[in-house]
């Protein structure tokens, strides 16, 4: 098995574990993104599924961008 597969699988277990105690995963967005991260666009696959993706500039800030793809997934148990 490579690393790749290992880490694959191992993944997937975490996320199981999550969901079995509870968490759910929530869409966050970081505000203000790198630019050097912003301008090479977005992957095909991002394309495909909709994901947001380009930026706005951010006047006065000429290294940082108001990003849309720019995004994060994080988890989150209600009470």
């Amino acid at each position: 098995m490579d690393d790749y597969t290992r880490a694959y699988i191992l993944l997937w277990i975490i996320l199981v574990l999550l969901e079995e105690a509870g968490f759910e995963m929530e869409w966050s967005s970081v505000f203000g993104c790198s630019k050097r991260h912003e301008v090479t666009g977005c992957l095909d696959e991002f394309d495909e599924f909709d994901w947001p993706c380009g930026y706005n500039d951010w006047p006065g800030h000429p290294n940082v961008v108001k990003g849309r793809s720019c995004q994060e997934y994080t988890w989150k148990r209600y009470a």
